[in-house]
């Protein structure tokens, strides 16, 4: 499976929402997570309440310790940088950009949620409908042309600098300068069960 590329980026891909059932918590706050690189760190907010499926599938992978001495394998410097694919790991024996969860979910699309301005975190995809996994991307541009079609999960709200720092470890064509190391570790959740929807 082709994940995410700057060409599937620039389609125009299928819609496929997800129905999710979730019920807002008492004290409800936004879950953090933090992604710590030899560069720096960056927070990103969650919007559980929004897509609560996605974000609990993600929020799974990061307490699992899934995200643990990954790269970012692709950097578009004026467009987005992309992490999450296992393949990244030291001694993977797998092709990079090809790696995932073992398992994908629906895309879960809400209306208030797009790829408006840098820092908004959303989950990579293939061509292919429901092929969301544990890619993600980090726009360092809006970049309308992917709202309906990949799930936006968070946005960034420290370590802006640092961003601009990765965004300069690439290129325009996606090719990357600097190989930077991250790991992505859980600040705050709610407490409820975080149980999501496989396909």
């Amino acid at each position: 499976m082709k994940i995410l590329s700057l060409m599937s980026v620039l389609s125009v891909l299928m819609l496929v929402s997800c129905t999710h059932t979730y019920e807002r918590p008492e004290n409800y706050q936004n879950p953090l997570v933090q992604i710590d690189t030899e560069v720096g760190s960056m927070t990103f907010e969650l919007y559980e309440d929004k897509v609560p499926n996605a974000v609990s599938h993600f929020i799974s992978l990061v307490e699992s310790d899934f995200y643990k001495s990954m790269i970012f394998h692709g950097i578009v410097s004026d467009a987005l940088i992309q992490g999450g694919c296992p393949n990244t790991r030291p001694n993977a024996t797998g092709t990079m950009g090809q790696g995932n969860a073992g398992y994908f979910i629906a895309e879960e699309i809400h209306p208030d949620l797009t790829h408006n301005q840098p820092g908004i975190l959303s989950l990579a995809r293939s061509h292919n409908p429901n092929s969301t996994s544990s890619q993600f991307v980090i726009m360092l541009e809006k970049m309308p042309v992917m709202d309906g079609n990949h799930t936006v999960i968070g946005k960034i709200i420290e370590g802006q600098k640092v961003l601009e720092i990765l965004g300069d470890s690439g290129t325009a064509k996606g090719q990357i300068k600097q190989e930077i190391e991250f790991n992505i570790k859980l600040i705050r959740k709610n407490d409820i069960d975080y149980q999501f929807e496989k396909i």
